[in-house]
């Protein structure tokens, strides 16, 4: 979490958009986190924060995977069953809640 909440707010002191994503996945009571950040004509780029990867597609009945290589995926959790962006974070308890809450 303290790395995704880094990276946002090293992004926006530069004035760049970024926000933070979080997911739920179906074998898993733990989330994850990780970064967007929108571009022009691709749509938001998903960054790992903490190894510095990018993410595929991330769709919800599928797995989460790196971009480089789809065939291989960071979790064994299971399908993604939610994704929730943009979210706000709070990097003592590590809860997030969207936005507009």
């Amino acid at each position: 979490m303290n790395y995704a909440l880094d990276l946002v707010a090293n992004a926006h002191r530069q004035d760049t958009d970024a926000w933070i994503v979080t997911l739920n996945f179906i074998h898993s009571q733990i989330g994850h986190a990780f970064v967007a950040f929108p571009t022009p004509n691709m749509g938001p780029v998903y960054i790992e924060p903490q190894l510095d990867y990018a993410y595929s597609n991330i769709e919800i009945g599928k797995p989460l995977c790196l971009a480089v290589d789809t065939g291989v995926c960071e979790y064994d959790w299971g399908n993604v069953i939610a994704i929730h962006q943009p979210v706000q974070c709070n990097a003592t308890t590590t809860q997030c809640w969207l936005e507009d809450q």
